[in-house]
């Protein structure tokens, strides 16, 4: 092979350039502690001692490049796409680093392409976690896709993403567009509603001033049914009164008779109140009014001035005692 230039090649720039041709033509510059052989690239055993930096004087050689925001299995599977056959890719998934062996100018093509998908995808992103209430992440998640259109393949697709954060029963949104936050928030408001058919769940009021057992009771009178089942111990059944929302109290649909419950923890000073979300509302509205600070007593007291003389030299109590004995037994105190 042969090489023309326009113009003479400093000697920084003859090694890589060497490299380079020879890289073309299935070929490797390989340093043996000796001199600079020319070899078959899939001829070479080693690389010698692993690099940090990529030493443009050298050929083939082996670089240790650490990853600060991608896993390296993804960095390999793009770098194995523009990597040739002759190219080693090795992962180290507990450092998360990569050890690349190649010639230097394919080394130099793996160094950029790392540098532009080892970025800080979060950077100059707007995040907003929402909070829900009925609705599972997933499926509101799933609702909200059908809104603005698939973040993967719809008209959003790069502006805006949702994922589902399990143990906080939230929804996080990220996108490069603050203005997407709003709408987003607009529309979870809109679909994180209760269901026709919602289940009782359990909720636990800590009674903060009052005693749980009376306040059971209060529950009991104030939100009783007609025709329910008589108050079984330590528990009541409960609706919403007349009183309260002006109707007859319904049973919601799917929710079998009985399944609005109030049970006193004696012991924790709670109330277990088994109910669906919306009578829970209802009731919470009423323990707000009957949990409350009471009444403080009052306390009135006298002072009264009192002259000691000699007759209460042994103190009061003797001298009240030896009064009332004079009295009985006709004597005098003293």
């Amino acid at each position: 092979m042969s090489l023309n230039t326009s113009q003479a090649i400093t000697q920084e720039s003859l090694i890589p350039t060497l490299d380079s041709l020879l890289y073309m033509h299935g070929a490797v510059l390989h340093d043996n502690g000796t001199l600079i052989e020319v070899l078959p690239a899939d001829a070479v055993q080693s690389a010698g001692v692993p690099r940090l930096q990529l030493d443009n004087a050298q050929g083939y050689q082996t670089l240790v490049v650490p990853l600060r925001y991608i896993s390296v299995k993804e960095m390999e599977k793009i770098l194995r796409t523009v990597a040739s056959d002759s190219a080693v890719i090795d992962s180290d998934q507990s450092n998360n680093l990569l050890l690349l062996t190649a010639s230097g100018t394919e080394l130099a093509t793996l160094l950029s392409t790392i540098r532009t998908f080892d970025v800080n995808q979060l950077k100059g992103m707007s995040i907003g976690l929402f909070q829900l209430r009925y609705v599972t992440p997933e499926t509101i998640i799933g609702e909200l896709e059908s809104v603005f259109g698939d973040t993967a393949t719809g008209p959003v697709a790069g502006l805006l993403r949702f994922v589902a954060i399990e143990r906080l029963n939230t929804v996080m949104a990220i996108t490069p567009q603050p203005q997407y936050l709003d709408s987003v928030q607009q529309w979870v408001g809109r679909l994180d509603r209760k269901g026709q058919n919602a289940s009782p769940t359990l909720h636990v009021y800590k009674v903060k001033y009052g005693k749980a057992e009376y306040l059971a009771s209060l529950l009991d009178k104030l939100f009783r049914v007609k025709k329910r089942p008589s108050v079984t111990s330590g528990s009541a059944e409960l609706s919403l009164p007349e009183g309260i929302r002006n109707t007859e109290y319904q049973q919601p649909s799917g929710v079998a008779p009985g399944g609005i419950r109030v049970i006193a923890d004696k012991e924790n000073n709670s109330l277990l109140i088994m109910a669906t979300e919306s009578d829970y509302e209802g009731i919470l509205l009423s323990l707000q009014q009957l949990d409350i600070l009471p009444h403080q007593v009052l306390v009135e007291a006298t002072i009264v001035e009192v002259s000691l003389s000699g007759d209460l030299n042994y103190g009061i109590d003797w001298f009240l005692r030896m009064a009332l004995a004079a009295r009985v037994w006709g004597a005098k105190p003293g």
